[in-house]
């Protein structure tokens, strides 16, 4: 009973640990890599359950078998359970794993496109900027006005180009990102052939 009551003890605690782990693996809130070590740390704490476990119903086998009650073939299922446990807690892993990275990816996305639209409007105030600058040194009449055509089409140009090569930029992350969580991407390649 005493045995019974300390495995008991040890179980809860070891089920606590185990359920800390989990929430902050789950937790979007918390940085990547300190969801992927809670998510390690909960794996190797659910092994250590499910050796602890076997550990223990093999030490209660061991004082059935001496009192005539168990066999020891018994002692090979709970090695063969323990294994099964062992392989179910990787295959939930893997999934943790995948969805930890996913739900990242999304983030990186959203910060790529917000990165964009920011980068947009820096390239579209220079932009104005520049333009309102070579109005106002044709209207003092400082530039002639074949000049003055001449340096508005290279403007118009100069920022169109920053502008594609953003758009181009940043659809190639997304495509990346996109394909390391498995998606279909093209619609994205055709976006950025049209580019």
């Amino acid at each position: 009973l005493q045995l019974k009551a300390e495995l008991n003890r040890k179980k809860i605690s070891m089920q606590e640990a185990i359920d800390s782990q989990k929430e902050i693996a789950d937790n979007e809130k918390n940085t990547l890599s300190d969801r992927l070590a809670a998510t390690e740390n909960y794996y190797n704490l659910k092994n250590i359950q499910a050796k602890d476990s076997a550990d223990a119903e093999k030490k209660l086998l061991d004082e059935q078998i001496k009192q005539g009650k168990a066999v020891n073939e018994q002692k090979l299922l709970v090695d063969d359970k323990y294994n099964a446990e062992k392989v179910k807690n990787t295959k939930e892993l893997g999934k943790m794993v995948g969805d930890i990275l996913k739900d990242n990816a999304k983030d990186e996305e959203k910060s790529l496109i917000d990165g964009l639209e920011k980068q947009l409007a820096d390239i579209e105030r220079n932009h104005i900027k520049e333009s309102r600058q070579l109005e106002e040194y044709r209207s003092k009449g400082r530039i002639r006005t074949k000049e003055y055509k001449a340096e508005k089409l290279r403007i118009e140009n100069s920022y169109a180009i920053q502008s594609i090569l953003a758009q181009i930029e940043t659809t190639k992350k997304i495509i990346e990102i996109r394909k390391l969580r498995g998606e279909d991407v093209s619609a994205e390649e055709i976006k950025l052939n049209e580019l």
